[in-house]
């Protein structure tokens, strides 16, 4: 679970899907979270995810992914080719 305080408000993040939480965000509908340009993308979603705080990592033909969810990493290993950059 993840918290932002903006505005006097605490907005609640809940592992709930990460489409959803990058839908809302691409919505304007909660604070955006400082990222760099350089972060790396859930390869399953496109969410921006911190290496430090990523729900779980895969290695594919070298290279490593992270993941915002279970769920996506799932995904991920399900089809390693039709995400894999």
């Amino acid at each position: 679970m993840i918290f932002i305080d903006q505005d006097q408000k605490r907005y609640w993040l809940l592992a709930i899907g990460c489409w959803l939480l990058a839908w809302l965000l691409q919505a304007q509908e909660l604070p955006t979270i400082g990222v760099r340009m350089t972060d790396p993308k859930d390869p399953v979603c496109g969410m921006v995810v911190l290496p430090e705080s990523a729900e779980g990592k895969a290695e594919f033909q070298g290279k490593t992914y992270y993941f915002c969810s279970d769920q996506c990493m799932r995904e991920f290993q399900g089809n390693p080719t039709k995400y894999a950059n």
